[in-house]
């Protein structure tokens, strides 16, 4: 820009340039298709981090059913210990997981 204002002055606008308005309705366009795009991409991303944290879930929340349905006949205390260790097992690997997909954000470390 500085160097046509430059010319324009020196010349005395006997070299005009003059800026179409379609130049800006492309840019547009094009600005508007990339920003879709990368919405489209962050909400695909989003979606299959939180179907996956789905999946976890409820495939500990099953392991804990199992472990009490299973050894519930056995009432010792070291039965009941084995079965609150397993639990406390799984919750810890459910935490451990969402503290490394939040530490971008959060920089917590796990």
């Amino acid at each position: 820009m500085v160097i046509l204002s430059f010319v324009d002055s020196h010349f005395d606008g006997k070299y005009s340039v003059d800026v179409s308005t379609q130049g800006h309705g492309f840019l547009t366009l094009v600005v508007a298709f990339l920003l879709v795009s990368r919405v489209n991409t962050g909400l695909t991303r989003y979606e299959s981090a939180r179907d996956s944290i789905g999946v976890m879930y409820r495939e500990c929340r099953e392991l804990v059913q199992n472990v009490c349905v299973f050894t519930g006949k056995n009432q010792d205390d070291l039965s009941k210990e084995w079965r609150q260790e397993v639990t406390y097992r799984c919750v810890m690997l459910l935490k451990t997981s969402m503290a490394v997909i939040d530490y971008p954000t959060d920089q917590i470390p796990v």
